[in-house]
């Protein structure tokens, strides 16, 4: 085809977005852990630093004040780290320390009347602090609970005092938790867990802050109370639904906590823990008389839909807990029925079965604890197994069978470890690090230790082929073998996606805060495209739908590309809130985010453009026309980003609500993917976007050549400058409802040429809507020559009209052709048949309109034959007879069908041909088609007969004896 059109430009974007949808199989098919599981488990350790899972990263040394201080502390005492204020502490009598291990280093002290018992820091609950209050510092002392609202403020921690005070009865809360609905829980020495509540006022029955025993109407409290088996700690899920409760004795208890904000029941207690786990595994060693379970910790479903709780015991075994008695575990925020030992895992072999954890974590199927905690007073070793990756990210087909082998390590640390916790990233936490993108910040461990803070990473495989590419500096070229190792660990597929990530993350890292990535620099950057052009040109172990397959580079690209927009490529782009006020509509989707993902697909387009060796794009092959496609995707997404973002920065709700009503409610059901995949999100979604913000812009200023600059200079492809003149003359035909009939013709006129213009630009949707707003104010004639205009321009040579030469068979791009204009062939012969029909028009008028529609102007073989077929199809060929449109009696004649040659005849009786309508009648009479009757046979004589004898030509009348002798032979043995 001669022009670019907008069915071309979807079509590639659509098969562009299959096939990183198609690669994605490898991220789907990542298995949930609890069917990786096996018996015995599998451990490995890398003696290469490269692929160490977890890293240390910085000594932080408290100063000599928190030094001297830290002396003083008793390990009883409450210590804990709040990450997201960046602070540290640990409590002395009635002080409590909080140490800024981020900024100034320094240690400040918040000191109380009385002694304090229990710290925690907490989420809020929304809509009673000011937004800026995103962490509670709950305190318990021996008198009472204090809620202090905590802001980080530009140098220091700001204490926002909220006057909520509850007294504590005489029970130290020792430890306190929250949930992310707010919800606050406490374990006192009592054994019981507490609530505390509080709310923005005090009401006449109850005050701003009070707490309430809620396992006191629990009949199995008084036993524990009986047995001496104190409760050691609470834990809470993810979702703030779920409460567990572990006791010295290592019983557990499951309560409910629902999502109304005040739930609170029991569920189930399980008191044989230890002894369902040996029974399950009698031959573990790490199973000895004095083994005790030391902590539990939720899970997420993300990491199992199979297990809810993971309990490590004294001896580092892991013991796997579902919440569901009754088969329903696969729905994760089901309410617990009961706890089933799923699964158990027995610690390494560096793991002797003297030898005991403690300060343990378990998050996102990574395990952290120190061995031997009473060992030293001035050394701890802290061990972490975390899953090897190798071969759970690699899973292409569905019923890979995959096992768990975890990568384990140890690591010595100057002091004795307080306590441990994960920094929290805001982020998703994915087990499966391959997806991962550089920039995004990786999981850091903070552990409190009584000389400072210690930080670890865990090193995704994308940090380990950076630290590989830092190593190998600019000598990659010729140290490429020391790269073998990683591609054949992580395979080709997903090495070469981790190349691509590097290239296209490196900018948005080397930042200043203690977890940013290392910065990516040229030398990097180079080092990445010579392993894309060393190792991705290897074959890519995964096969498409027809059984091709591509080489690593091609399906590396799509997989990242796929992992780097996933999080919106199914996410709504609008939403819409409705309150008592009225309703409004807003982003979706951060500007922020957006814009990380446009910096990614420019680098992307930059990597490709200065790499025509490494990317390119003859001949064409299918892997070339694929790069391709994966090139128009990231220029369309691209410039569609700068669109919404464009719209996002102005009065969004003001544009939207310009929108046709229906085209609204399109809008806050589409997804970026729909928007860029399907006609309907590329044409009419995208266009009603254009055109409200064009109009908004109109009603503000005097002209909109700011907008119309910034859209076509920004948003190219996806937003034209043909968008411009489509809303003008939407906005014509529209305006030409409501003026005289003389004002309406010269209006539609003026929108008509102005189409004209941009036929090739118009989407078929598009051309529908204007088509039939012609038709309905009575202006077919436009309708038909803007859908045949449209096709004219998809089609400028007709090169379609080969198609119907003697001996030429029908190729590909004849079909391509053909499929890009149907849509408007369709839109003409709707408006066309619709009149023709119609008895109520004007004969004149409709011959006209045959007229417009045959018009020898647009010459186009493949739509006469076309629309000849709907004429017969609709029952009104008469009028083809009438009119006598070109080209008609070539169709006519090919192929040979009833229906066809009937029309024939009648065609050349109607001409005066009466020799040809003769030779035809024979044809029909005479044929081997079963369908045609005796009856109808004798008709076609009779007429056959009559015409011949109206020849009058002396050179055909011979012809027409031998054939009218024929005739009467063939009625006789018809009649007999």
């Amino acid at each position: 085809m001669a022009n670019p059109e907008p069915e071309k430009r979807t079509k590639a974007i659509r098969e562009a977005a299959a096939t990183l949808e198609s690669k994605a199989v490898v991220d789907k098919q990542f298995p949930d852990l609890f069917k990786t599981f096996t018996q015995p488990s599998h451990y490995t350790e890398n003696s290469s630093e490269v692929f160490q899972p977890v890293l240390l990263k910085k000594n932080i040394t408290l100063s000599t004040f928190g030094l001297m201080e830290m002396k003083n502390f008793d390990h009883k005492s409450p210590c804990g780290i709040a990450p997201i204020i960046n602070r540290a502490y640990f409590v002395v009598k009635n002080r409590l320390y909080l140490w800024d291990y981020v900024e100034s280093r320094e240690v400040k002290i918040h000191e109380e009347a009385d002694e304090i018992v229990g710290v925690g820091f907490v989420k809020p609950k929304p809509g009673i602090f000011v937004d800026s209050v995103k962490q509670l510092m709950i305190i318990a002392t021996t008198h009472d609970i204090r809620v202090i609202g905590v802001v980080n403020g530009a140098n220091d921690l700001e204490y926002v005092d909220s006057c909520m005070t509850t007294g504590t009865t005489g029970v130290h809360m020792i430890q306190i938790i929250g949930t992310s609905q707010g919800r606050v829980f406490m374990l006192g020495n009592d054994d019981n867990i507490w609530e505390l509540d509080y709310k923005s006022k005090e009401t006449w029955f109850t005050s701003r802050c009070n707490k309430k025993m809620q396992t006191s109407s629990n009949a199995f409290i008084s036993l524990l109370k009986l047995s001496s088996d104190s409760v050691v700690q609470i834990a809470v899920n993810e979702s703030g639904t779920v409460l567990y409760q572990l006791t010295k004795n290592s019983c557990i208890s499951v309560f409910y906590l629902g999502t109304d904000g005040y739930t609170f029941s029991s569920v189930y207690k399980k008191s044989d823990c230890i002894a369902d786990a040996k029974r399950s595994n009698p031959s573990f060693p790490h199973f000895t008389p004095d083994s005790h379970i030391v902590s539990i910790h939720t899970t997420t479903a993300t990491e199992s839909l199979n297990y809810h709780l993971v309990a490590v015991t004294s001896n580092g075994n892991r013991i796997y807990y579902n919440t569901q008695k009754d088969g329903q575990y696969l729905n994760y925020d089901a309410k617990p029925t009961g706890l089933i030992t799923m699964h158990v895992r027995a610690p390494s072999s560096s793991m002797a079965t003297t030898d005991l954890v403690g300060k343990t974590l378990y998050k996102s199927a990574l395990t952290m604890f120190v061995k031997n905690p009473h060992a030293s007073e001035t050394q701890s070793k802290i061990v972490t197994y975390c899953p090897s990756l190798a071969n759970l990210g690699n899973c292409i087909l569905a019923n890979s069978n995959t096992e768990l082998i975890e990568n384990g390590n140890a690591i010595d640390i100057h002091g004795k470890v307080l306590c441990i916790e994960e920094l929290p990233t805001g982020q998703h936490q994915e087990i499966n690090e391959f997806k991962s993108l550089y920039q995004a910040t990786a999981r850091h461990f903070l552990i409190l230790t009584t000389s400072g803070i210690t930080i670890l990473a865990k090193q995704r495989p994308v940090d380990m082929l950076h630290n590989l590419l830092t190593d190998t500096g600019s000598d990659s070229l010729h140290r490429i073998k020391e790269f073998e190792p990683f591609f054949n660990q992580f395979g080709y597929l997903n090495a070469s996606s981790l190349c691509f990530n590097l290239i296209s993350c490196g900018n948005g890292a080397g930042g200043n805060s203690l977890y940013d990535a290392k910065p990516i620099g040229p030398r990097e950057v180079n080092g990445t495209e010579i392993l894309l052009k060393h190792f991705g040109q290897v074959t890519s172990a995964m096969i498409d739908s027809s059984g091709r397959s591509y080489s690593s580079l091609h399906d590396g690209l799509a997989l990242f590309m796929y992992r780097a927009i996933e999080g919106i490529w199914t996410r709504s782009l609008i939403k819409q809130t409705s309150t008592s006020v009225g309703t409004w509509f807003s982003s979706n989707i951060p500007a922020e985010e957006l814009s990380n993902i446009q910096i990614i697909l420019v680098l992307l387009r930059g990597l490709i453009d200065r790499n025509t060796q490494l990317f390119p794009f003859k001949p064409v092959n299918p892997e070339t026309n694929s790069l391709n496609n994966l090139l128009e995707l990231i220029t369309y997404l691209d410039e569609a980003i700068s669109f919404f973002k464009y719209i996002f920065e102005d009065s969004l709700d003001s544009i939207i609500k310009l929108v046709k009503p229906d085209s609204q409610q399109r809008l806050l059901k589409t997804d970026l993917k729909t928007l860029l995949t399907t006609p309907d999100g590329m044409s009419t979604i995208a266009s009603d976007l254009t055109f409200a913000l064009i109009d908004y812009t109109s009603k503000r200023f005097t002209n909109t050549d700011h907008v119309v600059d910034v859209l076509t200079s920004q948003c190219g492809s996806f937003c034209r400058s043909c968008d411009v003149l489509l809303f003008n003359a939407a906005k014509q035909i529209y305006s030409a409802r409501n003026t005289n009939p003389a004002q309406a013709k010269a209006i539609l006129q003026d929108s008509f040429v102005t189409l004209t213009k941009i036929a090739g630009e118009i989407p078929a949707i598009k051309a529908a809507e204007f088509a039939h707003q012609y038709a309905d104010q009575g202006c077919h004639l436009y309708g038909i020559r803007l859908a045949l205009d449209c096709t004219k321009a998809r089609d400028p040579s007709n090169a379609s009209n080969a198609s119907f030469e003697a001996n030429c068979p029908t190729d590909v791009t004849r079909q391509q052709i053909f499929a890009a204009k149907q849509p408007f062939y369709d839109i003409a012969l709707q408006i066309l048949i619709k009149v023709v029909k119609d008895s109520s028009q004007p004969g004149a008028y409709r011959r006209e309109l045959m007229q417009t529609a045959f018009n020898p102007v647009y010459d186009d073989k493949m739509f006469q034959f076309y629309a000849y077929d709907a004429f017969l199809k609709e029952g009104i060929e008469q009028i083809l007879i009438d009119e006598n449109p070109p080209n008609l009696e070539e169709y006519l004649k090919n192929p040979h069908e009833y229906k066809r040659l009937r029309l024939l005849a009648v065609y050349y009786r109607s001409q005066g041909r009466y020799d040809d309508a003769a030779k035809v009648y024979h044809t029909l009479a005479t044929t081997s088609d079963a369908s045609i009757s005796i009856e109808e046979r004798i008709d076609f004589i009779a007429a056959a007969l009559m015409c011949a004898r109206s020849v009058t030509s002396p050179l055909k009348q011979y012809e027409m004896n031998n054939l009218m002798e024929d005739l009467r032979v063939q009625k006789r043995l018809l009649v007999d």
